[in-house]
């Protein structure tokens, strides 16, 4: 947050990105499986959404990304084209192939911090999973934000 506040971006965007039914990849082809999709899928995230901040995994299928990047439209764009490529293509791990999809939850921090910020982008993660998965929310401050970047007025 520091970095940004000297480059003039008192915020952030964290998004929380989760493998939906992870589980059942385990228990479907084990667990060394499931470890090469984690790998599999944490090599994707980075070529598509490394350019936007500090990506890395929370822990389980649990993924994490924190970006300063202004105007965030083009993250978030980025962000879909990952969601859409999880789900158009098997992934291939272990000589199996499989259908994964992806839910996120994102949220800006402003001048709250990073514990309000985490606990907003984990609300609109689980937001996705209630909607039907295979989704992305956002929170009501970053769907403001998106839609005075696209110059709408925000709801």
């Amino acid at each position: 947050m520091e970095e940004a506040e000297r480059a003039g971006t008192a915020w952030m965007v964290l998004v929380i990105i989760d493998i939906d039914h992870f589980k059942r990849v385990n228990d479907t082809h084990g667990h060394r499986t499931g470890d090469a999709v984690l790998c599999a899928a944490g090599r994707l995230m980075g070529e598509m959404l490394g350019e936007f901040g500090l990506l890395g995994r929370l822990g389980g299928e649990e993924f994490a990304l924190i970006s300063t990047t202004q105007p965030c439209r083009r993250m978030l764009e980025r962000l879909e084209a990952l969601r859409d490529r999880f789900a158009a293509r098997p992934m291939l791990a272990e000589g199996a192939a499989m259908r994964i999809t992806i839910s996120a939850g994102a949220a800006i921090g402003g001048q709250r911090g990073f514990d309000a910020l985490y606990s907003e982008a984990d609300r609109a993660l689980y937001a996705a999973k209630r909607a039907g998965r295979n989704r992305i929310c956002l929170s009501g401050e970053l769907q403001a934000l998106q839609a005075v970047e696209e110059g709408r007025p925000a709801a």
